[in-house]
Parts: C-alpha cells; structure tokens; sequence
C-alpha cells in the first residue's frame, strides 16, 4: 500500500513540477526586468536543506488571480548560484511573471529517501505556508527565500538573501540593472 501511495505522490509531484516553466526567459530591456501589461514580477527562492542530499524535493503551492501554479524544485540538480566564496544552495530561484493582484504561498510539500529503508521507503511532508504578498502591474518585487529543512521534524523559515539571488539572476537571466526591484522579503504569518 505504502508502495501504490509512494507511485501516486510521485506522479502528482511530477505533474506540479512541469506546472511552472522555472526556466523560462524572462523580460528583459537593457539588462532590467520589465513585465508585460497589467503584470508584474516576482522572485522568490525555493531553498532545500535536507537529510538525504540525493532524493530530496519539495513543491510550493501559489494561489492567486492566475490561479494555482505549483514552483518544485529538488536537493540533487538544482542550485541557486552564490558570488564569490559564498556557498551555493541547493534550491531554485523563480522570477514569476503574474497578473497584478494578491497571493498566498498556501503550503510546501515534498519527500525524501529514508536512508535505513528498504527499497522505495519515502517520508512525505506537507507544512501550512499562509504567507502573502502582492504585485502591483509594472512591478518586480524580491520576496526573498523560502526555506525548508527537510526532515524527521520539517521546518520552514524566511529570509533576505539579496546577495546571492541578484547574482543567480546575473548569471542565469542577465539581470544587470535591477534598480527597478523593490525588496519585500516574506514573513512568517503571526502564530507560526
């Protein structure tokens, strides 16, 4: 049973995984982020600590105007770029192109290989996220990062990690001005 349960989740995970193109180009005008009519821009990072560094993963639910996307990322394969001496993490940066309006990260989901198991043993996790924000149209916001320590006891935290994520957006995209980002960085909802 555990087993049929273990096929279903990972299925779905899949499924939620391709509901965000996290690599997509984005819109740029001279190195600076610049969003579509009536839209806005997002970046937040999706970043992993966990016990098992080879099958660990984890999904966040958004629910906003557009709807539900699903932003997935995984321990083994995904990094967030670091400058300098600073570590990469695992984890993935999302600059989210979204219609202007309110959201919530409703909650984080995931899994990992349990290192003592037999073959196909997996933990799963879900944990309430109820963490909001807004984009206003014309807007690119740096909501800063989500993080999950990934295990026996699953634990979600905030922070600001500019330096690194503006460098991810430099290397990968070619963010160069981003004198246009305001810096908004998530907070964990009261009695969290």
């Amino acid at each position: 049973m555990q087993r049929i349960l273990s096929i279903v989740l990972l299925v779905l995970l899949s499924a939620c995984a391709s509901n965000y193109p996290a690599r997509q180009a984005l819109p740029l005008t001279a190195g600076q982020l610049t969003p579509a009519a009536n839209q806005g821009i997002a970046i937040v990072a999706l970043a992993l600590q966990g016990i098992d560094q080879d099958s660990t993963q984890a999904s966040v639910q958004l629910q906003g105007p557009q709807g539900e996307l699903y932003l997935h990322t995984q321990i083994r394969g995904d990094m967030i770029r670091a400058p300098g001496e600073m570590a990469n993490q695992p984890g993935k940066l999302f600059a989210l192109q979204l219609p202007a309006g309110e959201y919530t990260f409703t909650r984080a989901t995931g899994s990992w290989m349990i290192p003592s198991a037999m073959i196909g043993g997996r933990e799963y996790f879900t944990l309430p996220l109820n963490t909001r924000f807004r984009v206003a149209a014309g807007e690119v916001v740096y909501l800063g990062s989500i993080n999950l320590n990934i295990n026996y006891r699953t634990a979600v935290s905030y922070s600001a990690a500019w330096e690194r994520d503006q460098f991810d957006l430099l290397q990968r995209h070619g963010v160069t001005d981003r004198s246009n980002i305001q810096l908004r960085p998530l907070a964990a909802p009261a009695g969290q």
